[in-house]
């Protein structure tokens, strides 16, 4: 049907017909309206297919990333300890401030977290007191 109306726009007006550019502009979108659906079907069939393709592989990827922490021993979310930042701001007594800023990070031998884990041997480290 697209090419017919591009067909009907390319071929020559009787001399009758006066309203020329209305007939285009109305007849000139047909290729963009019947090339729209198609366009948004292979977005919709891409999009679905990422979708199904990741809800299928999760598990696949939990269970990856289970082993590796298991066979490391490390749990990094669980291993780290924020860093303690100081910050000292003084005003000298001619104008003008100073701004210090000292960072601690914990002690990677020290007891480790509330529950009792070393930062460095994660989940499974006993309790030390």
């Amino acid at each position: 049907m697209s090419l017919v109306f591009l067909a009907a726009i390319a071929l020559p007006a009787p001399s009758f017909f006066k309203d020329g550019g209305a007939y285009v502009t109305v007849l000139g979108m047909t290729p963009r309206v019947a090339l729209a659906p198609i366009l948004l079907q292979m977005m919709l069939a891409q999009y679905l297919f990422k979708v199904a393709y990741e809800v299928v592989l999760t598990p696949a990827t939990y269970a990856v990333v289970a082993a590796v922490k298991r066979k490391e021993g490390l749990d990094v979310y669980e291993a780290c300890e924020p860093a303690w930042v100081k910050v000292t701001i003084s005003q000298k007594p001619r104008g003008g401030i100073t701004i210090v800023a000292e960072a601690s990070l914990p002690d990677p031998a020290g007891p480790g977290d509330s529950w009792g884990r070393s930062p460095l041997r994660g989940r499974d480290s006993p309790k030390s007191e």
